[in-house]
């Protein structure tokens, strides 16, 4: 290969490191691959079964592109994430190269479009969380147990500035710092830990439940 090709290889080659039981391994892909190729080396360097080819969804013929030589549907990784995304109300997409690798997939508008509103959700989640911190005065606030998106997160802490904006008068305190806040679908026996410094919220909970909770915190709860 020339210079040129060598440099386009080398771009072309995504670097990471993967931390198995024996150690470390240090690999790398490339990104010219198809997304479904890049599952697969990725599933056999973990150890793990190589990803199931998904059912196909009962769509009407006319909705995929038909071999008519060989009557087989002419089937791309698009439609493979599409399916794994909506089922069987998948809507048709415009057709792909069938070869399309994941440089090309990334930067489709459709993905590009995603990438973007997750990227906007996160921030929406960040500047939530930190506004009902300030609120509140919480050294931090931890959702990671629901595993929710950032766009859910972002409206359970909406919600508790709400709650504070409405009902901050009947607080028994202005600070509830150092307390950490934890947003936890799990059932705790304590809401209120002192010896752990940690509220625990149910985000299926009504405002009004939280807010019973939240007042049971007195200045002297938070000097403790």
């Amino acid at each position: 290969h020339g210079p040129s090709s060598t440099m386009k290889s080398a771009y072309n080659q995504q670097q990471f490191s993967i931390e198995t039981k024996s150690g470390v391994v240090k690999t790398s892909i490339s990104l010219n691959k198809s997304p479904n190729e890049i599952l697969q080396s990725m599933a056999q360097l973990c150890n793990f079964p190589p990803p199931p080819s998904p059912p196909q969804p009962m769509l009407s013929e006319r909705e995929f592109e038909i071999n008519h030589t060989n009557g087989e549907i002419q089937n791309n990784e698009q439609d493979l994430f599409q399916y794994l995304r909506y089922g069987a109300f998948a809507r048709p997409k415009k057709r792909q190269s069938k070869n399309t690798n994941l440089i090309q997939f990334l930067e489709s508008s459709d993905i590009a479009d995603d990438i973007k509103e997750r990227r906007l959700n996160r921030i929406n989640a960040i500047s939530a969380a930190h506004v009902a911190r300030q609120m509140y005065k919480f050294i931090s606030i931890d959702g990671t147990r629901l595993g929710w998106s950032s766009a859910s997160m972002a409206i359970c802490l909406q919600r508790l500035t709400a709650l504070h904006d409405e009902h901050h008068n009947k607080l028994r305190t202005k600070s509830f710092y150092p307390f950490r806040l934890i947003l936890s679908s799990d059932e705790f026996q304590r809401k209120v830990d002192l010896w752990a410094g940690e509220i625990r919220l149910n985000p299926s909970a009504t405002s009004m439940q939280w807010l019973s909770i939240l007042e049971t915190v007195t200045d002297r709860s938070v000097q403790a």
